[in-house]
């Protein structure tokens, strides 16, 4: 009798372990289903509260000015009443071949943009490195902080452009968020330049692409413009949109909540 009641002790002992770790399991379980769920719901709101915080465009036109009428194209979206501001169109140059930095390649794919008057309201550039200038100096360039990290380049450093007559210098002058290219995982990417510097890269019968942003009144009615634009203009470029830029910001953090 006594070793039955040792027996029927010792199988209570380890029971009550057993559902001591049962229900930490669940404990543990409960709140990681609780972390994704919050990350999953969460990530959404910054990037809204930095979108318009900068006056970000919802749509980024890229196209050729010898194929598309620029100023028709700005007198159509400033006419529709979802829009609240239609850029002037902005000259970039694509970059495909390696940079270079410190004797290394980085290759990666960036349009070279000149800073437009309008982003001292609308598509602004918030400065990472305290730099109080508005735009660019004369042979100098903003990068994204995605690329700074990326490839450790500080404000100082000197990254060479790939042209068709050698490299050309260029000092970084300060480290920006840009809206639109927040993440690195866009390419080509976007650095920025003094305006009216191009010409002094390049001939200027390379000038030939521009890139045009328009910001709306409300994010909800993207679609809608930009199905009238396509109905009433003949439009032959490139576009990106907000939701793309959100979608791509986003993806890293829906990765880990899922992962969670």
């Amino acid at each position: 009798m006594k070793s039955v009641l040792l027996v029927a002790l010792a199988n209570l002992r380890h029971r009550k372990k057993q559902n001591l770790l049962a229900g930490l399991s669940i404990l543990l379980s409960v709140l990681l289903l609780t972390t994704a769920i919050g990350i999953l719901l969460g990530i959404n709101k910054p990037f809204d509260m930095m979108f318009d915080r900068l006056k970000a465009s919802h749509i980024i036109l890229y196209y050729d000015i010898r194929q598309n009428d620029s100023q028709e194209i700005m007198n159509w979206f400033e006419q529709q009443p979802e829009v609240e501001f239609a850029a002037e169109p902005q000259h970039f140059l694509m970059i495909t071949e390696p940079l270079t930095y410190n004797s290394e390649k980085i290759d990666i794919m960036v349009r070279i943009t000149e800073m437009g008057t309008h982003q001292q309201e609308y598509d602004h550039l918030l400065s990472m490195g305290g730099n109080e200038a508005t735009v660019p100096g004369w042979e100098e360039v903003w990068i994204p902080r995605h690329f700074s990290l990326k490839y450790d380049i500080s404000i100082g450093d000197t990254i060479r452009i790939p042209l068709s007559r050698g490299l050309f210098p260029l000092i970084v002058s300060d480290i920006v968020v840009d809206p639109h290219y927040a993440s690195g995982l866009i390419n080509p990417n976007r650095i920025w330049i003094a305006p009216g510097m191009l010409p002094f890269m390049v001939q200027t019968r390379e000038m030939n692409q521009v890139i045009q942003g328009i910001r709306l009144y409300n994010r909800e009615e993207i679609d809608l413009v930009w199905a009238r634009f396509n109905r009433e203009m003949d439009y032959s470029g490139s576009n990106l949109q907000y939701s793309l830029f959100k979608s791509v910001f986003t993806s890293i953090y829906k990765i880990i909540g899922m992962v969670i």
